[in-house]
């Protein structure tokens, strides 16, 4: 696992705040076959929110093809174009 990579969102709408925090990891896989991600648990302030476990299944890449390394858009980015 390569992370996290951290993203923090504030808004300002009609005199109101908002703010959001996002957590991206990149898997990379040492074998084909299924796994299980367990649970996560996060706290903020007084609160625990928790994911539920994710199922994956790793399976080789195609003759030919190369893996493509997707980043989320961040309208901040100065290398977007």
């Amino acid at each position: 696992v390569a992370g996290p990579s951290i993203g923090t969102q504030f808004q300002w709408i009609n005199g109101r705040s908002s703010s959001s925090k996002s957590f991206t990891y990149v898997l990379i896989p040492k074998r084909e076959g299924q796994f299980t991600i367990d649970a996560v648990e996060v706290r903020v302030g007084n609160r625990v929110y928790k994911t539920q476990p994710i199922q994956i299944r790793v399976t080789s890449a195609p003759q030919g093809s190369s893996p493509k390394r997707q980043r989320p858009f961040s309208p901040f980015d100065p290398f977007e174009g």
